[in-house]
């Protein structure tokens, strides 16, 4: 069996380096590569509209996923609400959206998780949920007792 020379690439096949100070502009899209999704129908827009819409909510229509920005601001709003409804009126201003910030956040299975806190209302901390498959908040409000130092040592090694 005879070993065949591997072909030699033509100028078309092999695509030229493309320099770090390029624009996105100015790299060669191949066209094939362009026109590959087909635009959706009048009917898949439509569908798509009414499940990222969340006022007139229908049941039978899937919501769309609460996204992590949106959480974040009802999270705060939701902090705000319970705090200044919660509040001595007369020992306390009421809280605003401006004075409330996120101090942690994740995404946990179905859920979104925040840490929520204030300069202004020291001591309290707020973890607001959301239950993505039940499409729920919920508000766990948290004291802080006291700061205590506790000192391990130095490691020995």
């Amino acid at each position: 069996m005879t070993e065949q020379a591997p072909a030699e690439a033509t100028s078309e096949e092999i695509p030229e380096a493309i320099p770090d100070t390029a624009q996105p502009s100015d790299i060669p899209v191949d066209e094939r590569l362009r026109n590959q999704a087909p635009a959706p129908s009048p009917h898949q827009l439509q569908a798509m509209k009414a499940a990222l819409d969340t006022t007139n909510h229908r049941e039978d229509v899937p919501r769309a996923p609460l996204a992590p920005d949106r959480f974040l601001i009802q999270a705060k709003q939701i902090v705000v609400d319970n705090y200044n409804s919660h509040r001595d009126v007369a020992r306390s201003q009421e809280l605003t959206m401006e004075q409330v910030y996120i101090v942690w956040f994740t995404k946990v299975l179905g859920s979104w998780k925040a840490i929520v806190a204030s300069p202004v209302i020291r001591g309290l901390i707020w973890d607001v949920t959301y239950n993505g498959y039940k499409s729920e908040a919920y508000i766990d409000i948290y004291k802080k007792l006291n700061n205590v130092k506790i000192s391990l040592g130095r490691d020995s090694a």
